[in-house]
């Protein structure tokens, strides 16, 4: 096995390491986020929107955003890996290269938590705004889907506002967590 090749072994092989530990990280968060609040309109809302008490609003964000990094290295490196076994670099500007790319949807996860927090407490003080919230929320999903398919038939491609806002409306979920 040439040094090359051994290179990319211990990439692959970190990467797996990571993947496992985010699947299993991801499921262990999704199990404390014990509970959920019916709210009026027929839908629940997820708890990781809320603080719990005696949390500070940073301790809630900071255990949102390793929630979010568990599950966007569970969901997104086995589609990124490809792409980062095709260069041609050593293991170590490797992982820059795919921790820079975790560190943008981290960023992502800053303004999605931000504006979670912000429906949530908006659905919780506003019966009108909670009862519309399925509406909303089916709208937002139906939006992102017809930019999609727009983009895809006049450009060819999905551009990067597109991915932030489909994974913004995919993400929501996690507010109506179920409809009665």
């Amino acid at each position: 096995m040439d040094h090359t090749s051994r290179q990319s072994a211990v990439f692959l092989f970190a990467c797996g390491v990571a993947f496992v530990a985010s699947v299993a990280a991801t499921v262990y968060f999704c199990r404390s986020m014990c509970c959920e609040m019916e709210m009026p309109g027929g839908w629940t809302m997820s708890m990781m929107w809320m603080r719990m008490p005696g949390q500070t609003w940073f301790g809630s964000a900071l255990s949102f955003h390793f929630m979010w990094l568990a599950m966007m290295v569970a969901m997104m490196l086995p589609s990124a890996l490809p792409t980062f076994s095709k260069q041609r670099r050593t293991p170590a500007s490797l992982f820059v290269m795919a921790s820079g790319y975790f560190a943008a949807w981290m960023a992502l996860g800053v303004g999605i938590y931000a504006l979670g927090v912000a429906f949530a407490a908006a659905a919780m003080r506003w019966e009108v705004f909670s009862r519309a919230f399925p509406v909303l929320f089916g709208a937002s999903l139906i939006t992102a889907r017809a930019f999609q398919i727009y983009f895809r038939l006049s450009v060819g491609f999905d551009p990067p506002l597109y991915c932030s806002s489909l994974t913004f409306s995919i993400h929501s979920t996690t507010l109506p967590s179920s409809a009665s």
